[in-house]
């Protein structure tokens, strides 16, 4: 077994994960319900194939809650609590990978890579209870070679970290870790930290190890160097300990962050790239790789909620915008506690509902929400609430209708996907016209709220024979757009047929 092929792997799949650092956005949590509940929503990217668990925790454990579809990207889980203690939340993804060529090579290779938040200790104590330790997943039971014992069967991994300290946890089908007579073959067991951002560059990963080799490795932290991993040092103790089938290890983050090969710390992703493996090493110092676990990227983001007296949300600066027969209301929310509103809503006359949607996520900083409808109203009031049941109400008054402004057409002009969420630069909206003239010239634009135009179409563009158009989200500039409210607005030429279309813009 060469160790250069160890490495490939863990850069193809170090390179994989560290693309997916982002799948979980906006994370924000409501106020206490009138059943001690907390609701947690986030935007959770869509990868085909993949799968996203929740995870909550007040220190008696990590329990998996059932994420719920909203709308869009946005996911919701609904948690019992005690309003008395700290909560803490974590996402874990499950990617499909393919490891095609290197089974032969390596054997046991994981079929999946996870991308997940680390859990996070509250002191540095050591041996660090198993329900403080974050599951990274479980590993199939007798996936070795016949001739190794059963120690060296990895079941699962886990992984934690306090303020000072990485924590690592082997689980294997065996009540103990032995490391080999004095006369070999020797016994180790691995769990390895990667830089994904200087692994590439300078052929480095570390591992906090387990075994006895006599005069050449005890226990400790360790980087190991160059393609075939012949450049070897011991870099400090690392703390351990064995209970039943549990092999518990760490390390002092400064010793690993320190080494001048391990790259900046915190990186750009703020993320490592972790994996448990054992190995057994014959008198003759010839390695064999028993079995791996999961490779995971541990992202070290913490959604912690502190227990807090909730203050109701303060709703101002209502703004009524009529353009005929669209009513468009804007105003801004802001919740002392960082709550979002579980209820927010326009009511009008007493009868028609419609929701408010935000056009940010970062609830600790006032919120713009707004709404928009075709209906004929003369007065009504927002309605907002972050815990369901106690509820901020403010009246609205309809403005004076102009009968001159063109009619708007809005079943005639389609934008999708709408909300748009542009996530790179290949991400378009799409404006479709339905009902336009074949031969009839006409103009195209986006306009904000205010009627400013942010972005027109070309000339060249603008025929009725091309059904479809597209935009990137960008101005007349070439500069993103901010979140927000924006029109797209047809003018016919030279019938002066008119149509609009709202869409959302969130980034």
């Amino acid at each position: 077994m060469k160790w250069s092929w160890l490495l490939v792997f863990l850069f193809i799949t170090g390179f994989l994960s560290a693309q997916e650092t982002n799948l979980w956005n906006n994370i924000r949590h409501s106020s206490y319900t009138i059943d001690n509940e907390l609701h947690i929503r986030g935007e959770v990217v869509d990868i085909p194939g993949s799968q996203t668990d929740f995870f909550f925790s007040q220190g008696g454990g990590w329990y998996n809650q059932e994420l719920h579809h909203l709308t869009g990207l946005t996911y919701e889980a609904i948690i019992p609590v005690n309003s008395q203690d700290m909560v803490q939340c974590r996402y874990r993804t499950l990617l499909p990978g393919s490891f095609e060529g290197l089974e032969e090579i390596i054997p046991g290779l994981p079929d999946s890579l996870v991308v997940m938040m680390s859990g996070f200790k509250t002191n540095n104590s050591f041996p660090a209870p198993m329900s403080e330790m974050a599951l990274v997943r479980e590993d199939e039971t007798g996936d070795i070679n016949e001739g190794f014992g059963a120690y060296l069967d990895i079941t699962a991994q886990y992984f934690a970290r306090s303020a000072s300290k990485f924590y690592t946890v082997i689980a294997n089908n065996s009540n103990s870790f032995p490391t080999g007579p004095v006369t070999g073959p020797y016994n180790l067991y691995a769990s390895l930290i990667i830089n994904p951002e200087t692994v590439v560059e300078d052929s480095v990963f570390y591992a906090l190890i387990y075994g006895q080799i006599p005069v050449l490795l005890t226990p400790g932290l360790y980087r190991f160097s160059g393609l075939n991993m012949d450049s070897i040092a011991r870099l400090g103790n690392i703390e351990y300990q064995s209970a039943t089938n549990n092999l518990q290890m760490a390390c002092s983050i400064d010793l690993l962050t320190s080494d001048p090969y391990f790259g900046n710390w915190p990186n750009m992703t703020n993320s490592l790239i972790f994996i448990t493996i054992t190995l057994q090493v014959s008198l003759t110092m010839e390695f064999s790789i028993v079995d791996i676990g999961q490779v995971a990227l541990m992202v070290m983001d913490d959604y912690l909620i502190e227990p807090f007296e909730n203050n109701l949300p303060e709703i101002s600066g209502i703004e009524v915008i009529e353009i005929f027969p669209t009513t468009t209301i804007n105003l801004t929310y802001y919740d002392q506690n960082g709550n979002f509103p579980l209820i927010s809503e326009i009511v009008l006359d007493n009868e028609s509902v419609h929701q408010m949607e935000p056009l940010s996520f970062n609830f600790n900083e006032p919120v713009v929400f707004t709404a928009s409808f075709i209906s004929q109203w003369s007065n009504g009031f927002v309605r907002f609430s972050d815990d369901g049941y106690l509820i901020v109400e403010q009246p609205i008054y309809t403005a004076v209708n102009d009968p001159e402004l063109p009619q708007i057409f809005l079943s005639s002009l389609i934008s999708y996907p709408n909300p748009f969420i542009p996530q790179n630069h290949n991400d378009r909206l799409t404006v479709q016209l339905k009902n336009s003239s074949n031969n009839e010239l006409f103009e195209l634009g986006v306009y904000d709220i205010r009627g400013r135009k942010v972005y027109q179409w070309r000339d060249s563009d603008l025929t009725g024979k091309q059904p479809d158009f597209y935009w990137d989200g960008r101005d007349l500039s070439g500069e993103p757009v901010s979140s927000g409210v924006y029109f797209i607005y047809y003018s016919g030429i030279p019938t002066g047929e008119h149509l609009t279309n709202k869409i959302i813009i969130i980034r």
